[in-house]
């Protein structure tokens, strides 16, 4: 993945020839796959020197493409593009991911494509770098105090796992768990995630989590000690809510216009839970400090005939919307 050209068609030939020694070996492209992504996170992952950029990429995988010569209906054929396409998906997350400034304003758009990562590493069975990565994510939003996102951070790794009982599972360095069963490593993490949304005035979410767990005891494994820890909690949940009553959010719908900002928000709308009966010129203050030099947009018309443009620059169109409690 070389500007020059010479560079380019050597290591795509390279690159082609190991598809169909893959294949040809093989005849699946699973484990070649999981091989080629692993190697390429770690190269975005520690920054070295070169990494590619986008334009490099889809030289890269149209050179690919070219030398693909098959017909249609030949059983390769769809495993192959398939396995192009999947490469050039990751390839251009992780750069999107690596081109992201550093800086509050920019943590969205960060999120956005660690998630898109974590997906890729998850589809290739790789847990080691799946759980690396949801923990650097958990600690940034802890260094933060934002309870809720570490929250739910844990909860994407948490979902990777099973409640079962006797499947047991080697130590983990990044989060730090023993060597455990299966059930008793979620069982960690369920703890974790409530304590966290609680810390983060997430109270019904942590009750969730809680009956979630609960109903795990029950089904799998009747641990009775887990049951009484499971009440107890769900009992200071409650009257917490009790004591402290439904605080109504207040929602907003966000559009992102214009080329300034980064392809995880433009042309894109979403909607922003903001702080209890907030006002609509406090959710403006907050946005034009997380994205400097963005100006708002009050009329829905411009607006739409902003999107339709694609204009130079960062206008943000700000709506209150009403969603009701369920």
């Amino acid at each position: 993945m070389q500007r020059n050209a010479t560079c380019l068609e050597l290591g795509s030939r390279m690159f082609w020839s190991l598809i169909v020694t893959e294949w040809v070996t093989h005849g699946s492209l699973y484990q070649f796959e999981r091989v080629t992504i692993s190697a390429l996170y770690e190269i975005f992952l520690h920054r070295l020197r070169y990494s590619p950029e986008i334009m490099e990429i889809n030289n890269f995988i149209a050179t690919i493409k070219s030398y693909i010569k098959m017909d249609f209906e030949d059983e390769a054929y769809q495993p192959v593009m398939q396995f192009v396409n999947t490469m050039f998906e990751f390839l251009t997350a992780a750069a999107e991911l690596k081109n992201i400034p550093e800086g509050a304003e920019f943590d969205d758009d960060r999120a956005f494509y660690k998630l898109n990562v974590s997906s890729y590493l998850l589809n290739v069975d790789k847990p080691e770098l799946l759980q690396s990565f949801i923990n650097s994510m958990y600690e940034s939003y802890l260094d933060k105090k934002n309870y809720t996102q570490a929250a739910l951070s844990l909860e994407l790794l948490a979902n990777t796992y099973s409640w079962n009982p006797t499947t047991f599972l080697p130590p983990c360095q990044a989060p730090k768990f023993p060597s455990q069963s299966e059930f008793k490593r979620k069982e960690a993490l369920y703890r974790l995630i409530a304590s966290n949304f609680n810390k983060g005035n997430k109270t019904e979410q942590a009750v969730e989590i809680f009956q979630e767990l609960l109903e795990a005891y029950n089904k799998f494994s009747f641990d009775l000690k887990g049951l009484s820890y499971c009440h107890t909690e769900l009992a200071k949940c409650f009257i917490e809510l009790e004591t402290a009553g439904s605080m109504e959010s207040t929602y907003f719908k966000i559009s992102f216009i214009g080329l300034g900002f980064p392809t995880s928000l433009r042309g894109k709308e979403f909607i922003y839970e903001g702080l209890p009966f907030e006002h609509i010129t406090s959710i403006n203050h907050r946005l034009t400090r997380m994205y400097p030099g963005s100006r708002i947009i009050t009329n829905e018309d411009d607006a739409k005939k902003l999107l339709s443009s694609s204009p130079f620059g960062k206008f943000l169109m700000l709506d209150s919307i009403w969603i009701p409690n369920i």
